[in-house]
C-alpha cells in the first residue's frame, strides 16, 4: 500500500503481539485497511517490537500519532496462563475451563478440590499461572469447597491475581482467607444453580485482570507501554470475531454457527459459535454462544515437535512421520522460518493440515451410545457442528499455501473419520487471506460496523470453494 494522499480522519491502529510475529493494521474510520506491517516478536522487549511496527505503519500511511486510536491484543510469552480450581472435574472445573478459554486464556492447570489439596509448591512451578480462577459449589450449596481451595492456594504461596466465581454465600469466608494476598476479584457464580450456567462475569473479570495486572508485569514485564493499549488476549479477539461472524450470519440469513481454526507457531486455537436463539437446549455439556479450545501441543514452529508426536501417538500419520519429525526439529529452532522451496512448503502444508485436523477433533463433540430400558440410542455429546455452514482458516501457514481450502477440507475429512462432529462437505471454507480476524475482534469492541467492513476486506464469507 502507498502513502495516503489525504490525511486520514480518526484512524485506528490494530496491533497483535503474537508468539511469533508482532502485527499491525491501520484502518480508516470506516474500517477499511490502509496499510499493515509485521516483524518477528522481540520476546525480551515487547515494547520495542510494538514501537517498531507502530512507527512503520504510521510512517507509511503518513498519520500523526496523536490522532490515532490504538487497540492491541497479546499472546506473547505463551499468552495468558490460567489455573482453574473447582469442586467436581465434570461440572464446576469444566465450567471454569470454559470461562478461561473464552476469555482468551490457556488453562495450564485444572483441578478438582481433592486433587488441588494434594498439590505442592513444585506443582505450581510447572503450572506457572498468571491468574487463578476459583470455582465450586452452587449458590447456597457446598460451603466448604471454596474456602478450602482458597486456604490451600494461600498456603502454596501463589503470587498472582485471583478471580473467585463460586458459591457466593461463602465469599465472606474466602475474603477472610485471601485478605492481603494481592489482587482478588469476586464475581457471580459460574454455576448459580444446577442447569444454569453464567460464564460471562468470570470471563470479563479474567480479561480485565489480564489487562490491568498481568500485561506489563511478571512474565510480560517488558510491555509497560503496550499495556496501555491492550484490550484482550489474542485468542479472545479471534473469538470476538467468530461471534461477530455468527451474529452477522443470523442477521443476513447467511452461514450460521461459524467454525474458525487459527493455526499458529505455538498453539492451534479452534473457535465456534452457536446461536443461543437457535440452540436453546444447550446445557452444561455444550454452552451456547462462543466457545474456544486451545491446543498448546499443536503448532507450526515452537510446538512442531509435539504436533508430530501427537500425530504419531494417535496414528494420524504413517510413512511420512520420519520426514515430518526431522523437519519439525529444525522448525522448532527457528520461529520465523518461511519455506522457500517446494519441499519446505509441502512440510508446512502437511503440518498445517494435521494441526487443523487434530484441533478440530478435540474441539468438536462425538456421538455417544446410551443404553436405557434395553434400548440403544446415539446422542451427540460435546459441541455438534455438523450443521455449521462456514469454516474459516486463519494463520500464516494458510496465507503462504497454494489452494489452502483443499488442505482445510482434507483436515475436515480426517477429523470426521475419527468420529468428530465437524461441519459436513457442503459447508463453505473461507481463508483469512489478510490475516485480519484478530484485528476484526479488536475493532468490534469500538465499532461493530467498522469491524464488518474490515472482515469483508479479507474474508469472503459467501463464496463456496
Amino acid at each position: 500500500m502507498t502513502r495516503c494522499r489525504q490525511p486520514l480522519q480518526d484512524p485506528t491502529l490494530l496491533v497483535d503481539v503474537g508468539s511469533t510475529y508482532t502485527k499491525a493494521i491501520l484502518v480508516d474510520r470506516f474500517g477499511r485497511p490502509v496499510t499493515s506491517h509485521m516483524t518477528p516478536t522481540a520476546h525480551a522487549d515487547l515494547d520495542r517490537g510494538f514501537g517498531d511496527v507502530r512507527a512503520a505503519v504510521e510512517s507509511r500511511a503518513g498519520v500523526e500519532r496523536q490522532g490515532t486510536q490504538v487497540l492491541a491484543s497479546s499472546s506473547a510469552a505463551g499468552g495468558l496462563r490460567l489455573l482453574v480450581v473447582g469442586l467436581e472435574p465434570d461440572l464446576t472445573v469444566r465450567l471454569g475451563q470454559l470461562a478461561a478459554a473464552t476469555a482468551g486464556g490457556r488453562v495450564s492447570g485444572a483441578y478438582g478440590l481433592g486433587d488441588f489439596l494434594a498439590t505442592t509448591p513444585s506443582t505450581m512451578d510447572v503450572v506457572l499461572p498468571d491468574i487463578v480462577l476459583l470455582t465450586g459449589g452452587t449458590d447456597g450449596g457446598d460451603g466448604a469447597a471454596l474456602p478450602a481451595a482458597a486456604g490451600h492456594l494461600r498456603a502454596l504461596g501463589v503470587n498472582c491475581p485471583v478471580v473467585v466465581a463460586g458459591n457466593q454465600q461463602t465469599y465472606p469466608l474466602v475474603r477472610a482467607v485471601l485478605d492481603g494476598a494481592g489482587v482478588v476479584r469476586y464475581v457471580p457464580n459460574v454455576l448459580p444453580r444446577l442447569g444454569v450456567v453464567n460464564l460471562g462475569p468470570a470471563r470479563s473479570a479474567i480479561r480485565e485482570v489480564f489487562i490491568e495486572h498481568v500485561i506489563g508485569t511478571g512474565r510480560l514485564g517488558s510491555a509497560a507501554a503496550l499495556a496501555a493499549h491492550v484490550v484482550m488476549p489474542t485468542p479472545g479477539a479471534v473469538l470476538a470475531a467468530t461471534e461477530l461472524v455468527g451474529e452477522l450470519g443470523e442477521a443476513e440469513s447467511g452461514p450460521v454457527s461459524p467454525l474458525v481454526v487459527d493455526v499458529g507457531g505455538a498453539t492451534t486455537d479452534v473457535h465456534s459459535y452457536l446461536s443461543p436463539a437457535r440452540h436453546p437446549e444447550a446445557d452444561t455439556d455444550d454452552v451456547a454462544g462462543g466457545l474456544r479450545t486451545v491446543e498448546a501441543d499443536l503448532g507450526m514452529r515452537e510446538s512442531a515437535l509435539s504436533l508430530v508426536q501427537a500425530a504419531e501417538e494417535d496414528h494420524w500419520v504413517g510413512r511420512h512421520a520420519t520426514v515430518l519429525r526431522s523437519a519439525a526439529d529444525e522448525l522448532a529452532a527457528d520461529r520465523a522460518f518461511v519455506p522457500a522451496d517446494p519441499a519446505g512448503r509441502l512440510v508446512d502444508r502437511q503440518l498445517g493440515t494435521l494441526a487443523t485436523a487434530i484441533g478440530l477433533s478435540r474441539h468438536c463433540g462425538r456421538m455417544r451410545i446410551e443404553v436405557a430400558a434395553s434400548r440403544h440410542r446415539a446422542r451427540p455429546t460435546g459441541r455438534d457442528l455438523r450443521r455449521s455452514g462456514l469454516v474459516i482458516a486463519t494463520g500464516g501457514v494458510f496465507r503462504g499455501m497454494s489452494r489452502p481450502q483443499l488442505a482445510v477440507r482434507a483436515a475436515l475429512r480426517l477429523a470426521a473419520a475419527r468420529g468428530a462432529l465437524v461441519p459436513q462437505t457442503g459447508a463453505r471454507v473461507a481463508i483469512d487471506t489478510g490475516y485480519v480476524l484478530w484485528a476484526v475482534g479488536l475493532l468490534s469492541t469500538t465499532s461493530r460496523d467498522a469491524a464488518k467492513v474490515l472482515l469483508g476486506s479479507a474474508v469472503r464469507l459467501h463464496e463456496r470453494r
